[in-house]
């Protein structure tokens, strides 16, 4: 089936805020293939931080696309990783949404002022960084006019919709997660 903004605004709706994070590939298993419980809330003792992401939809050549970042080497969470544009909420920023435009805006130059959120993915905790992480999905009705910025993005993404739902557009591998042999999707 085609994706349209229509259909992918119409199926959130229909989720009733129930958006999940991380899908079923993509959750961590046991070599033997059972899957890991994600951490909820940090361990005891530690206070955990938060932050919002954007999953900034808009038409391309290939149908609509996700702007994703692949994050700079040098930065000291996450780097090098690929990732929706985002970041810590600051105190002055009004909601996590106001701080996952800011951080759009920041990163890959796109100022989405005005903007509404079409839908609130449910809020995660990331333990490698000790945040909690309130995702959003937005749409742009042109394609934006991207400004990367150096300092915190390398590559910008642009990965069509219809390539991220191709089975062989994930790939499952083993993974040292603080001690333990995971298999992970990605």
């Amino acid at each position: 089936m085609l994706m349209t903004p229509q259909r992918i605004r119409e199926a959130l709706r229909l989720s009733h805020g129930k958006v999940p994070t991380v899908s079923e590939r993509m959750t961590r298993k046991t070599l033997a293939g059972e899957p890991i419980a994600r951490l909820s809330e940090p361990p005891a003792g530690r206070v955990a931080r938060h932050g919002a992401v954007l999953a900034l939809l808009y038409p391309h050549a290939e149908g609509i696309a996700v702007a994703l970042t692949e994050r700079t080497a040098h930065l000291g969470s996450h780097a090098g990783q690929i990732s929706l544009p985002g970041g810590r909420i600051e105190p002055d920023d009004a909601s996590p949404w106001a701080a996952a435009i800011r951080e759009t805006r920041e990163e890959i130059g796109v100022d989405l002022t005005g903007a509404e959120p079409w839908a609130a993915l449910d809020r995660i905790y990331v333990a490698a960084s000790n945040f909690f992480v309130t995702g959003y999905v937005t749409f742009c009705p042109e394609r934006p006019s991207f400004r990367v910025s150096p300092g915190e993005v390398a590559k910008l993404i642009e990965a069509p919709l219809q390539a991220l739902q191709r089975t062989e557009a994930f790939a499952v591998g083993e993974r040292d997660a603080l001690g333990e042999i995971v298999l992970e999707g990605y």
